[in-house]
């Protein structure tokens, strides 16, 4: 019997673990400076110059319904994502591990137990209980056109800005 494995990076966001396959991770870079312009919403980080190109960063923790953690925290993590035709970053209290797992193991979670069903199940590790999120539904589809409104106007400020 073959067991279906895959490999994910795991995180903590609050008070959860959470992990993320290693596929959709382009980078894990230490938390950069963001740029924050106004009117911009509670789970919306700001944004990161990343080689002219405005990429928008999210805080995991608002994403499933937590307070925001300290931004003084020197172990956050920004998680850099290839999700389809978009690319966002994650922002993340700290990476943990970067590991393979066991998705025959797999706990199953309904749809209806996590935001917009971004949990897709639980796996029991050795530090405990760590859900594992689907890309495809991090972002509802009405916050993802939010976002690109927000990253296109950030881009012309980007570009308003770049050395002729």
């Amino acid at each position: 019997m073959s067991k279906a494995m895959a490999v994910v990076v795991i995180f903590r966001s609050g008070a959860e673990s959470c992990a993320i396959e290693r596929a959709l991770v382009q980078h894990i870079a230490p938390v950069p400076a963001l740029s924050r312009p106004p009117l911009t919403p509670p789970a919306l980080a700001g944004f990161l110059n990343l080689a002219g190109q405005a990429l928008p960063v999210v805080r995991a923790e608002r994403l499933f319904g937590g307070a925001d953690t300290a931004d003084d925290n020197i172990y956050r993590h920004v998680l850099i994502l290839n999700l389809g035709d978009e690319q966002i970053g994650l922002l993340v209290d700290r990476v943990l591990d970067v590991r393979d797992v066991d998705l025959g193991a797999l706990r199953e979670v309904s749809r209806e137990a996590s935001v917009n069903g971004s949990v897709v199940g639980d796996l029991s590790l050795d530090d405990g209980i760590v859900h594992l999120l689907s890309g495809d539904r991090l972002l509802m589809a009405a916050e993802s056109v939010q976002i690109e409104q927000l990253r296109a106007a950030e881009q012309a400020r980007l570009d308003a800005w770049a050395p002729s």
